[in-house]
């Protein structure tokens, strides 16, 4: 590529990152605009916060006085997180004391408020929810409870004609399903031998509350073999809106596929408290994260130059990407561990980088021409590059599908980094060198190469 090609893609280049740097970092006013949104606000600004480095809203559950004594407070534990995580909690906090041996735990829960306030309380009060679901009959028999019935329960909407509903699908395990048939089946042939014909009824109940059961209704043994392992019951009024039927109705799966709590817990009080880590954890953050990007930027023009400054206009690049992508993608929120696979992957980006610098040094020293030197660094670097970054990336993946809470905010984050910094270090740093290259016209005291002896 001739000097002034190189100099036009680099002016070309450079605006575009100018341009995209000041949408990551900084807040302005959009000019000619008369209507619709006037003000940008930053993709750094707008990243969704998770709880340790913002305010969140912190819960108390106590022990209701007509519960049982709490016999496992392990099996409570991991009934409320599988609850946490369902609702999409990533990262919250979950403690249960006793102020004395003999004392009820007192647990607390402390999650990031959602926008609508009363959505988080109705989050708690699910998470909180007493009761395991129950199968009975008309005489309020139990037939089979939840844990041994019930494979999963989902939330759908679907329309009958012009009228929408919003239901849950409870999937039957096939001892649940065949237990169910056996007692309406047994219920019809005792009809028949005494001559009468009344139907079976089936209740859907959440723990002891027979009056406010979730489906009371007659079903024959065919109507319940043809749905096939599956029943709905049917959530919601006509006072609600679709988003609350929907809402209520993925609450409902939740309780019903997690299993009830055994004991029963009120929601005593909750409260906004600060930061886990204290009130200045983001700008502490910000500066530690800030110092490593500079340094390991100095350090690349400080040792390679010419190459160097090729090097830090990507990794300029990667930090623009990886909080795009903070922004972009729904549902990522940036913990502690989440600013930690973020630096994690900026270091893994700048280590390649470096490696390549340095062949394309070596190369140079070793009598090869710089653009010979370039292209032999970039090839012998391409399949050790590759290879790192699909262990770290598989890493990752394993640790978003297999970890919970502040560790899965950390594996998204850094899976989301190594996807860039394959790009980056890949593909735009080799593209930059070859324009640096072409500005310099092979000087070396610029590029920072030189022969051997």
């Amino acid at each position: 590529m001739g000097k002034k090609k190189s100099m036009a893609l680099l002016i070309v280049l450079s605006i575009v990152l100018a341009l995209f740097t000041a949408m990551t970092f900084v807040n302005f006013h959009i000019p000619f605009v008369k209507e619709g949104t006037r003000e940008f606000n930053s993709f750094l600004s707008i990243a969704d916060l998770d709880v340790d480095l913002e305010e969140g809203r912190a819960y108390t559950l106590t022990l209701n006085e007509d519960s049982e004594e709490v016999e496992d407070i392990e099996e409570v534990r991991t009934t409320l997180s599988e609850r946490l995580n369902g609702l999409g909690y990533s990262n919250y906090k979950l403690t249960c004391t006793q102020e004395t041996a003999d004392s009820e735990y007192e647990i607390r829960i402390f999650v990031k408020e959602k926008t609508n306030s009363s959505e988080t309380d109705s989050d708690i009060a699910t998470v909180a929810a007493y009761g395991e679901v129950v199968f009975a009959n008309a005489d309020n028999t139990t037939i089979v409870t939840g844990k041994e019935a019930i494979k999963d329960a989902v939330a759908v909407e679907t329309t009958d004609g012009e009228v929408g509903y919003t239901m849950v699908n409870i999937e039957f395990t096939d001892y649940g399903y065949q237990t169910i048939l056996d007692a309406i089946t047994a219920f019809e042939d005792a009809q028949v031998a005494a001559g009468t014909s009344e139907q079976f009824t089936l209740k859907i109940v959440l723990g002891d509350d027979f009056e406010n059961a979730l489906l009371n209704s007659t079903i024959s043994s065919a109507d319940f073999s043809a749905y096939n392992g599956i029943i709905s019951v049917t959530v919601g009024d006509e006072t609600m809106d679709a988003d609350a039927k929907m809402a209520s109705a993925e609450r409902l799966a939740l309780q019903i596929k997690t299993g009830g709590l055994a004991y029963k817990y009120d929601v005593s009080s909750s409260a906004i408290v600060s930061a886990l880590y204290g009130a200045n954890v983001k700008i502490a953050i910000l500066i530690a994260v800030l110092a490593v990007i500079v340094i390991v930027m100095v350090l690349m023009g400080v040792f390679f130059k010419g190459i160097g400054l090729a090097m830090d206009i990507a990794l300029l690049a990667q930090v623009d990407l990886q909080i795009f992508l903070l922004w972009a993608i729904p549902n990522v929120t940036v913990s502690i561990g989440s600013v930690i696979g973020f630096v994690l992957a900026f270091l893994l980006s700048s280590s390649v980088m470096a490696l390549c610098a340095y062949k394309i040094k070596k190369g140079f020293a070793e009598g090869k021409t710089v653009r010979a030197a370039v292209k032999n660094a970039y090839g012998k670097s391409l399949l050790t590059a590759l290879d790192v970054h699909v262990v770290t990336g598989g890493l990752a993946l394993a640790l978003v599908f297999g970890a919970v809470k502040a560790v899965k905010g950390f594996a998204v984050t850094f899976g989301l980094g190594v996807v860039v910094s394959m790009l980056v270090s890949l593909a735009l740093a080799h593209l930059l060198v070859n324009i640096i290259v072409g500005i310099s016209g092979g000087k070396e005291n610029f590029l920072g190469v030189k022969r051997e002896g």
